[in-house]
């Protein structure tokens, strides 16, 4: 997902260009919008290590319950 941001953030920068050339947009509309872009990039970011973290959890208690139905003791190691 990073890796389409990246895209996306490289196409905004050919498209700000465009618009400063031929419609003459405020520099600072346009940083706005720029930050914006990196904001959502960096939760973007953020939201996939949770995502990781939630489905390592979700593992493990799946183990754990089908460790408790076969009557084994999960080991300390994992």
């Amino acid at each position: 997902m990073n890796d389409e941001l990246s895209m996306i953030l490289d196409r905004y920068e050919q498209l700000v260009g465009r618009l400063r050339e031929t419609h003459a947009v405020p520099g600072e509309q346009v940083d706005d919008s720029r930050k914006t872009v990196e904001r959502l990039k960096k939760f973007n970011g953020k939201l996939l290590e949770f995502q990781k973290v939630l489905i390592k959890k979700k593992r493990s208690q799946q183990q754990m319950k089908s460790q408790t139905r076969s009557g084994t003791t999960p080991s300390k190691g994992k």
